[in-house]
């Protein structure tokens, strides 16, 4: 049995996400640190919108062992009502999540510290987001080491605070 049969035959759940960003987060460091930046970076990016994913819903009161498919819709249709010029990018883009996630902590009452947390999501996002998409992967190589930098260290952060955004 392939590996596709077997990854197809298994619903994603919401753990399969977080360990593939944990997964992700270390192969695009590896990468960038051996001069590999565009394929570092798109990992690194997969990885903080993974990370951003799985706090939204968990934040939701999601459980780790839910299906992710049937969450992608309604979260869809929560960005489209509050941020409807916001592209969603086939839900791989890390801005619509951040703002997905901003939202839904305040809905909840829980919305991230204004003067820390909440500016440093919004600033932290936006630098991945300027270096980051998911279509880079069509595009031959063009970073460069400054800006694979960059999206190191905002990678990294979201990495880091990731369980405060669903706490």
């Amino acid at each position: 049995m392939g590996l596709r049969f077997r990854l197809d035959s298994t619903p994603e759940t919401l753990q399969d996400l977080s360990l593939a960003a944990e997964e992700r987060f270390a192969e695009g460091l590896d990468l960038v640190t051996l001069g590999r930046h565009w394929s570092g970076v798109y990992l690194l990016g997969y990885s903080a919108e993974m990370h951003l994913k799985v706090s939204f819903f968990k934040l939701g009161g999601e459980r780790p062992s839910q299906q992710v498919k049937g969450l992608l819709g309604p979260a869809r249709k929560m960005g489209e009502q509050f941020f409807p010029k916001e592209p969603y990018e086939h839900y791989h883009s890390l801005w619509f999540w951040c703002l997905l996630l901003r939202r839904r902590r305040r809905d909840l009452g829980r919305a991230l510290d204004a003067h820390f947390r909440d500016n440093e999501l919004l600033q932290q996002t936006r630098r991945l987001y300027q270096t980051w998409w998911v279509g880079m992967r069509y595009r031959p190589a063009q970073i460069q080491p400054s800006e694979a930098i960059v999206a190191v260290e905002a990678a990294r952060w979201i990495r880091h605070h990731a369980v405060d955004f669903w706490r």
